[in-house]
């Protein structure tokens, strides 16, 4: 029992550290982010499956008819729906939205997509790492290695700035892997068969928030018949997604008429890419492949800690007794990789995004491996984390949405603006609800991360002292981490829950066509181009 909660507040700790992170961050609108808002809008007020109301402040939409649509899966924008009605009643913010035609929406539209990223992000991220501590904790319990590694999954990938983002991917991701965790406990007979309905009900959830997990959901059917003969055993997962799949051709067919049609190509800018393949997957392209892996955006320049991937990988397959997971992991990187460099979409990365956005859902299945590195190479682990974590910090306080205009950001924007310039960092909760510098700020999301491996440190050189005296030391690191959250990063100000952040109004929401120019002027100015556009554009 004793065991059981300091197990428990292992994974708190994870959670409040991490969310820390996610709900500190105020960043900017967008497109995308826009046309999500728009949707939960209409939902939650118009009760439309349309955004007529509240297009003008997205190009990142679809025309059919006489209607516009937003062109994303519905699932994020539909969990929005009951935050809406929630800080609605608390705050009121329902009466004073307000929707622009400009990329760069008001104030408290910008507030309004903080706080659905905040529950319907943010939130799930921090969830997802638990469930990934959980299932690293089930390989190989016996080290600290698991803890370092979801740290390096949650602060040094992608999964960072998109938890501070009002895009689905990361909470897809936490649908993912818990379907595929439901799974992996009923394999090692921890969890009852039926439970595969489960399994299939959460891959359902992924499927409606973000497409392209339906390819997890393949590689995920394939692996339950690796180890489940009996027909019944499958027909359970399928049958217990059926209800959300139903839902999204209902709503398809309530769009278009078509129960079948997603309504890619009615794409207002990017229509005509989606008018061939599978959602615009059409051809492989070698160029697009090299770029979303290891061009200047890619995965392993900008997160090099995967760089150790493949070495785990192969020694996981080796094992017999994790064979079948080392090659559903293969199988789901694979057909995600392939898929995103077949898009005949120009830029692969996904618009304004700091990396290949679209491959965040796989990204706590290919961390996996990590654990099996030989002995003699677990210490690059450390270096590369390193890295990988301040390189993504410094991505998401100096704005994730840079420029594409821009054609390495990490060297030439993010990198050099953290020391020459201290206005390009967004605001922080830190900011806004106590007036720090945006800069000096991230000292509380840093000290959080402080405070968690120092505790981990002390519990590590406590292991022989008893589970008692261990799980004492580690609720009053939680306890401190907790209250520190509630007063520093926590969305809703606790003692006055129904008050909006005072310092609200000194978010900048300038335009992001002057934002743009900035950042390509900062970039060209950092690398001595300035005058010569063509090194950048």
């Amino acid at each position: 029992m004793i065991a059981d909660r300091l197990r428990g507040k292992k994974e708190f700790l994870l959670f409040i550290v991490l969310l820390t992170f996610y709900t500190y961050f105020i960043q900017e609108a967008g497109w995308s982010q826009n046309a999500r808002l728009d949707l939960t809008l209409s939902l939650a007020r118009d009760q439309e499956a349309h955004i007529d109301s509240y297009h003008q402040n997205t190009e990142d939409k679809g025309r059919y008819g006489d209607h516009y649509y937003s062109y994303s899966a519905p699932g994020l924008s539909a969990l929005g729906v009951g935050v809406y009605y929630a800080m609605d009643r608390l705050q009121g913010l329902g009466r004073n939205i307000e929707v622009q035609a400009s990329a760069a929406s008001p104030t408290i539209t910008r507030y309004w997509l903080y706080l659905l990223t905040a529950f319907t992000v943010a939130g799930p991220s921090a969830l997802l790492a638990v469930f990934l501590y959980r299932f690293l904790k089930m390989l190989r319990g016996a080290t600290i290695l698991p803890s370092l590694i979801v740290v390096a999954c949650g602060l040094g990938t992608l999964v960072l700035p998109f938890s501070t983002l009002y895009y689905a991917h990361v909470t897809a991701a936490l649908f993912a892997f818990a379907a595929f965790y439901t799974v992996f406990m009923i394999r090692c007979g921890r969890e009852d068969r039926v439970n595969l309905s489960l399994a299939g009900f959460l891959m359902g959830l992924a499927i409606v928030t973000e497409y392209q997990t339906a390819l997890i959901g393949l590689a995920l059917f394939f692996y339950i018949l690796a180890f489940r003969e009996t027909r019944r055993a499958v027909a359970r997962y399928l049958i217990g997604g059926l209800p959300l799949i139903g839902g999204l051709a209902y709503y398809n067919y309530v769009r278009f008429g078509n129960p079948l049609e997603f309504g890619y190509e009615y794409h207002v800018t990017w229509g005509r890419f989606f008018q061939s393949g599978v959602l615009g997957a059409f051809k492989l392209s070698l160029s697009a492949l090299w770029a979303i892996t290891f061009g200047a955006k890619g995965l392993f320049v900008q997160s090099p800690v995967l760089l150790l991937v493949p070495v785990g990988l192969g020694v996981m397959i080796r094992d017999k007794t994790y064979r079948r997971e080392a090659l559903f992991f293969i199988a789901v990187a694979l057909l995600f990789l392939v898929f995103n460099a077949s898009w005949v979409v120009p830029n692969p990365m996904g618009g304004t995004s700091p990396g290949p956005r679209r491959l965040i859902p796989i990204l706590p299945f290919v961390v996996v491996p990590l654990l099996f590195l030989p002995r003699g190479l677990r210490w690059l682990f450390v270096p590369l984390a390193l890295y990988s974590v301040g390189a993504m910090i410094l991505i998401t306080a100096l704005n994730p949405q840079v420029s594409e205009k821009i054609a390495n950001p990490l060297m030439q924007y993010w990198w050099p603006s953290a020391w020459k310039c201290p206005e390009c960092y967004i605001p922080t909760m830190g900011h806004v609800r106590w007036g720090w510098g945006s800069r000096e700020s991230l000292l509380v999301p840093l000290g959080a991360l402080g405070l968690g491996t120092l505790a981990g440190y002390i519990i590590y050189a406590m292991r022989k002292k008893p589970v008692e005296d261990r799980s004492l030391v580690l609720g009053t690191f939680v306890i401190i981490l907790l209250i520190a959250y509630l007063a520093l990063s926590s969305p809703i100000d606790v003692l006055h829950p129904r008050d909006i952040p005072w310092r609200v109004g000194t978010l900048v929401a300038g335009a992001v066509g002057g934002r743009e120019t900035s950042e390509v002027y900062r970039a060209q100015v950092w690398c001595g181009e300035v005058g010569k556009t063509s090194e950048v554009y």
